[in-house]
């Protein structure tokens, strides 16, 4: 069971904090993330495992990681396409440091999802307005509109422009500027199906331990 479920299955936000403030603090004092300037990258990545997955870094399979960067990110980060390299190198100096941690094929496995074209393939990606989740899409098209959407101000006189002019973004109706940690109602439709079924293989294994 993920040390951040609480005995129900559900994700412990507490145990989120103390895990995430645990894990970045030993990452930033780390020769690797001493070496890369864009070791940041790492909180957002911790912050994913534990809100789709329902589980620490150190659990993710290599798949679990080309899902994260390659579908969450493209769908939740709000950045130029030109940032991908720097994602990628972040992402990368993290994976080291669990690797150092954890020596072993799972974490060799995450490292070489990140080899390669990597950084290529997510500035495709990113770049992609059909990746876009509702909150990105809204963001990204207030920035190319002009509209500072780093502030409050810039949010709302975006969201009074599509308004007044009657755009649409693609993803269909305007969304409300969201953080990395929010979801579409899919997104929280699909983490309760599986929350579901963590908790009736629980069950089922508690009830034949009983027989």
């Amino acid at each position: 069971a993920s040390a951040l479920l609480d005995d129900e299955g559900e994700l412990d936000e507490d145990r989120v904090e103390r895990y995430t403030a645990g894990i970045l603090g030993r990452f930033e004092a780390s020769s690797e993330a001493q070496a890369e300037p864009e070791a940041y990258w790492a909180a957002t990545l911790v912050d994913y495992a534990a809100h789709y997955f329902g589980d620490t870094v150190e659990s993710l399979s290599a798949a679990d990681l080309h899902e994260l960067v390659f579908e969450v990110f493209p769908r939740k980060v709000s950045v130029e396409p030109e940032v991908a390299p720097a994602i990628v190198a972040g992402l990368r100096a993290f994976m080291a440091f669990l690797q150092r941690e954890q020596p072993g094929s799972r974490a060799e496995a995450r490292l070489a999802v990140l080899d390669g074209n990597a950084s290529q393939r997510l500035a495709r990606l990113l770049a992609d307005p059909s990746k876009f989740g509702p909150a990105k899409a809204f963001v990204m098209g207030g920035r190319a509109a002009g509209f500072d959407m780093a502030s409050q101000a810039g949010l709302d006189a975006w969201a009074e422009h599509m308004g007044k002019n009657n755009l649409r973004l693609p993803m269909g109706r305007p969304a409300a500027a969201a953080g990395p940690g929010d979801a579409s109602d899919k997104e929280r439709a699909a983490r309760q199906a599986k929350k579901t079924k963590r908790k009736a293989q629980r069950a089922a294994r508690n009830k034949n331990r009983s027989r």
